[in-house]
């Protein structure tokens, strides 16, 4: 298949193009607009690894809290071995009863 742009266009960027090289204007802006480009583009990545890295300091503590909350809470065996005994003493549960009973009832009146 033949291509579509004749061999010297200047879009052809292959080897038939024959354009001459820069001339010495034509270099001095080449080379100020790459590097406005390159200080553009390092102030987006700057600013984007701030960004990131201010999220990674604020969310890193509540995910070690949130992982701490989620081991105590789901632990049952560490509540079978601690509370259920402790609920299931005769005094404890007077004292819960009477708390419940009359406490519940002379906060509220």
């Amino acid at each position: 298949m033949a291509p579509t742009t004749p061999a010297g266009a200047p879009d052809s960027g292959g080897p038939g193009d024959r354009s001459p090289a820069l001339s010495a204007g034509e270099r001095a802006e080449y080379e100020l607009l790459r590097r406005q480009a390159s200080v553009r583009h390092r102030r987006a990545r700057v600013a984007g690894s701030s960004v990131l890295l201010l999220l990674t300091l604020l969310l890193a503590p509540l995910a070690v809290v949130a992982a701490w909350a989620r081991d105590t809470v789901s632990d049952t065996d560490r509540y079978v071995a601690t509370v259920a005994p402790l609920a299931s003493a005769p005094a404890v549960q007077d004292a819960l009863t009477d708390r419940l009973t009359t406490g519940w009832w002379h906060r509220w009146t």
